[in-house]
């Protein structure tokens, strides 16, 4: 067999093996963060949050019909879609490697040996198969996976490219490469970073006689390409919007005809650029115009978004319908903007503020302005050239920057705190602890964690930090074989050390640099850099033949034996890789994102509101109504969401078989950039108490002169009160209320204003409340609960991991209202869990605390049964508790202090003692590790102590003084050392 078909052969078999090894670890259902949302909008081509991934979820549709009508079945078989295209980013990547391998190895001797270029290709694309960022990514859907496959495609494209000697045959590589890039742009950007690595392919082959100033050019005019694409393709777009606009306002065409006009214009440029360079037989300007032409096909996958907005989808993020809305959707303008070279800290005040550009909606004529973007002023000295430390959109974030950088309050950021800003945190923390995490080691699986080194593996540790399945320590090798590689293209091949630097840096660190992102984020962002993973892969497999010419200098070895034992040792590393992350990257038969979702919605009677936060709150709903068609009766809101006009005039059609919410304020009243985005307090002083809510909203109706105010936004509405009431006929909402509830009704409802405005959302829910006079059931989940700006937490009443509103009072502040009856039957006789049943799935800390959520549930209903004096039921619900949420799942936690003393309560010694001793040895442990690194004012020594101090307490209330004395001497023994 030849060597090419050889060649060919191992990179087939490894993407069967490595794609086997990712659908044998899927996810089995739609995993947190956008997994849900993305196979939603796959099985029903919808439209996702922006900038949308219309190519991505066009192919995921045709993978979801592999599930054969099986809606539960469809998770898994775009999952698989991850699995597959991972796989072949891994051949690919080999493929790439033994090319890059084989020029390496003709700069250092003239006989390349096959066996010693598969061997690197081999250990390199296996140590990128079993990393744990591209692992994770390969086993859920989200764009990532597909997206490192389209780079690892163009990538491998170029390095054919440069082996082809025909010209005719090399511009064919060339327009296919042009062509991927477009379509690339239908799943996501990180692909077009790796343009400034191919333009140094491209400079190398063109150009025999290279110069440093001549590669220089080369990455500027590959930067310029790369920026022409980002912002005159994806983001610019402002020749189309003022196109459009003159040609439906100025002219009177029908919406569309700039569009239309413009996509002539392009066609007929295309083709006339064609038709011209061919002409004069100018080959390389041909062959730019045709790879220009092909990337914008590739582009055009994104007229899948103005279709189906216009078809009103449940999910329809934004509402792209038109040439503007798509504009809006596809530059992100949603999420703000971060500052790049210049703008301000995060301490900064603004002076004053002008109006930006004019946002449009569809009128009745013509576009209309219906918004403008309004642009803060800043002082110049509180302006700073590359400013990291900008964000203040939370308040912990200023808090944070002040921490790290050690600086007062008040006291400004220098240009120095920035760049140590940039390099400890952004570049160093978030961006070397992940590459670290792949390549050295990771402490463990909670949020923040460290990387491992060397010294790191003889480290003294307790059971509960070793036992972590996501603990994986790979000795540092994988990292000193990429180096090693990297060290000898230093050496001996300055020009791929250049493309592979290229490649790892713009798809690195120059992201670290261009997301400028803040001190906090919601979650790790590894997924992100698995270019730059894929990129040092690379040098690891190169690597492979550093080391073969270590070997190969030691005089009793033949070059056979030198090649055996070279590849013997570096294969160590993948299997080492594969070893440590199989079981924490290992998703199958995992549920508890969707079951939680299904729960939620089950919470709820039927054709029920349910107020949701965004994200992890929202889109396992979102899957389980759009795929497996659960309780699609219940229509969910996105609170944060309903600040956006677009949002709410969803709210006045039907979904599924949901009807359109009963509403008294029209859709002009909630336009974006009306009188009721931000409605201030302004207390009327002649107003005294509560206002009727009906009344208000009159007045917010009919526009009302004597609500509005002048500010520096414009016109605004106010609020003349920070209470409202809604009336209520009690009569005939009695039998809505369980019984034991009655006691607690009230006619006139009081909502009370927590802050100082009411905001759009705001306004929503008190029309809603209003509006509907009880007719359909009004729930909230625990964020919306907390994030809406009135005071409803006396007024709903608990009845699964939902909460309705009812027109009721709770006189207790300290607890919630619970309806036992209701939720001992949607939680217990019918509940939804599965995990359970299968072998211990893997568990990250997230789901852990997801966990911890629903165990407080469960002792939430058991405490009100026992109130009402069902004792067997309060049993039944602790027991069937610690059944689904066993500790194989999910260590016990601190919801499991009020576990022990529903237990003892209820006289359970058993069961009592063995969950307070297993508590017990989880705080010892980890006092003792903080004792043992001087690190004793963490939060996890405060829930240590506070464990064993409740344990203590709650053994005397119940009269086991033995016990509580063991517990109160562990405490005082801890407490004393801990104090000094």
């Amino acid at each position: 067999m030849t060597f090419n078909k050889t060649n060919n052969l191992v990179g087939w078999l490894l993407f069967l093996c490595s794609t086997s090894l990712y659908l044998f670890t899927l996810e089995s259902t739609a995993s947190y963060w956008d997994s849900g949302e993305f196979i939603a909008a796959s099985y029903k081509l919808e439209i996702p949050h922006p900038p949308g991934a219309p190519l991505f979820l066009l192919i995921g549709r045709l993978w979801s019909l592999f599930a054969l009508g099986n809606v539960e079945l469809v998770a898994f078989a775009v999952n698989a879609l991850s699995a597959v295209t991972s796989g072949l980013a891994v051949m690919f990547l080999y493929w790439s490697i033994v090319m890059i391998a084989d020029k390496l190895l003709k700069k250092i001797s003239t006989e390349p040996s096959p066996s010693l270029l598969m061997a690197s290709g081999l250990v390199g694309a296996l140590s990128f198969a079993f990393s744990d960022s591209f692992w994770t990514s390969a086993t859920e859907t989200e764009v990532y996976a597909f997206s490192i496959f389209l780079t690892a495609l163009v990538f491998w494209a170029i390095l054919k490219w440069e082996r082809q000697e025909d010209t005719s045959d090399q511009n064919r590589w060339l327009i296919l490469i042009g062509y991927l890039m477009g379509l690339s742009v239908g799943v996501h950007l990180l692909n077009l970073l790796a343009i400034p690595a191919l333009g140094l392919v491209y400079y190398f082959k063109k150009y025999q006689k290279t110069s440093f100033w001549g590669g220089i050019a080369a990455l500027a005019l590959s930067g310029l390409f790369l920026i022409g694409i980002l912002y005159g393709l994806v983001s610019g777009a402002n020749v189309a919007q003022h196109l459009e606009i003159l040609m439906v306002n100025n002219f009177g065409l029908p919406f569309g005809s700039g569009a239309f006009v413009l996509l002539v214009l392009i066609i007929g440029s295309w083709i006339y650029a064609i038709s011209y360079t061919q002409k004069r037989i100018w080959a390389n300007a041909n062959t730019l115009v045709l790879a220009m032409g092909f990337i914008m096909i590739g582009y055009s996958s994104y007229t899948l978004v103005l279709v189906r907005a216009d078809s009103n989808p449940p999910i329809n993020q934004n509402n792209p319908n038109n040439l503007l809305g798509l504009i809006y959707y596809l530059n992100m303008e949603q999420y703000g903007t971060r500052p790049l070279l210049y703008g301000k800290h995060f301490d900064a005040s603004p002076i004053d503020q002008k109006q930006g550009k004019a946002y449009y909606e569809v009128g009745e004529n013509g576009y209309e302005v219906k918004d403008y973007k309004m642009e803060y002023v800043y002082r110049d000295e509180d302006q700073m050239f590359l400013p990291r430390m900008h964000s203040n959109m939370m308040p912990q974030h200023a808090t944070a920057y002040r921490q790290m950088m050690g600086l007062m309050k008040g006291e400004k950021p220098s240009f120095a705190d920035n760049i140590r800003f940039m390099l400890s945190h952004q570049m160093g923390h978030m961006y070397m602890r992940y590459l670290l995490w792949n390549f050295a080691g990771k402490a463990n699986g909670t949020e923040g964690a460290a990387w491992l080194g060397l010294a790191d593996t003889f480290e003294k540790l307790p059971d509960s930090v070793t036992g972590d399945q996501a603990r994986n320590n790979y000795f540092m090798l994988p990292l000193l074989l990429g180096l090693a590689g990297l060290l000898l293209l230093i050496k001996s091949d300055k020009k791929q050390l250049y493309i592979t630097g290229m490649l790892f840096i713009m798809t690195g660190l120059a992201i670290v640099v261009y997301i400028n992102a803040p001190p906090v984020e919601p979650r790790e962002r590894d997924y992100i850099y698995v270019g730059s993973y894929y990129a040092f892969c690379i040098w690891i497999g190169l690597g492979v033949i550093s080391l073969f010419l270590v070997l190969k200098s030691i005089p009793k070895l033949s070059i056979r034996q030198s090649l055996a034992f070279a590849t013997m040792i570096a294969l160590v590393i993948p299997g080492i890789l594969l070893f440590e992350n199989f079981d924490d990257h290992d998703r199958s038969n995992r549920y508890l994102s969707i079951d939680q979702a299904k729960t939620m919605l089950a919470s709820c009677d039927e054709n029920a509101i349910l107020f949701t936060g965004a994200d992890n709150d929202t889109y396992p709903l979102w899957y389980a109504q759009e795929v497996e068609g659960f309780r699609t009766d219940v229509r969910v809101i996105v609170l944060s969401y309903a600040n956006a006009g677009w949002y709410v005039d969803q709210m006045y059609r039907k979904v599924n078989q949901s009807e359109a919410l009963p509403l008294a304020l029209t859709q002009k009243n909630y336009k974006s950039g009306g009188l009721n985005d931000y409605l201030p307090l302004v207390k009327n002083p002649k107003i005294k108490g509560a206002i009727s809510a009906e009344q208000y909203l009159n007045l917010i109706e009919k526009e009302s002169k004597a609500l509005q105010a002048s500010t520096g936004f414009g016109d605004l509405n106010t609020t003349p009160s920070d209470s409202f009431y809604v009336n209520s006929n009690l009569a005939e909402i009695r039998h809505k209320v369980p019984e034991r509830f009655h006691g607690l009704m009230t006619d006139k409802l009081e909502i009370k204003l927590k802050g100082k405005a009411l905001e759009k959302k705001d306004l929503l829910i008190l029309d809603l409340i209003d509006s509907n006079a009880w007719k359909r059931p009004i729930y909230f989940n625990y964020t919306s609960l907390n994030s809406v700006n009135f005071d409803l937490q006396k007024n709903v009443v608990q009845e699964g991991s939902a909460y309705q509103l009812l027109p009721v009072v709770n006189p207790d502040d300290d607890s919630l209202l619970v309806d036992e009856e209701k939720m001992y039957d949607r939680m217990v006789t019918h509940g939804l869990w599965r995990d359970y049943k299968e072998k211990s799935p893997y568990y990250t800390d997230y789901y852990k605390g997801m966990v911890m959520n629903q165990r407080h549930q469960y002792n939430e209903l058991a405490k009100a049964l026992l109130d009402t004096g069902q004792i067997n039921k309060a049993k039944e619900t602790i027991d069937y508790a610690l059944e689904v949420f066993p500790e194989r799942l999910a260590p016990y936690d601190l919801s499991h202090v009020e576990t022990t003393r529903l237990l003892l309560s209820l006289n359970d010694l058993s069961q009592a003692d063995y969950i307070a001793d297993t508590l017990a040895g989880q705080s010892q442990n980890t006092l003792d590790f903080a004792v043992q690194l001087g690190d004793l004012d963490s939060l996890e020594v405060r829930k240590s102590l506070y464990t064993l101090h409740e344990l203590a307490m709650m053994y005397r209330m119940y009269g086991h003084t033995s016990r509580s004395s063991e517990f109160a001497q562990t405490f005082e023994q801890y407490a004393k050392i801990l104090n000094g």
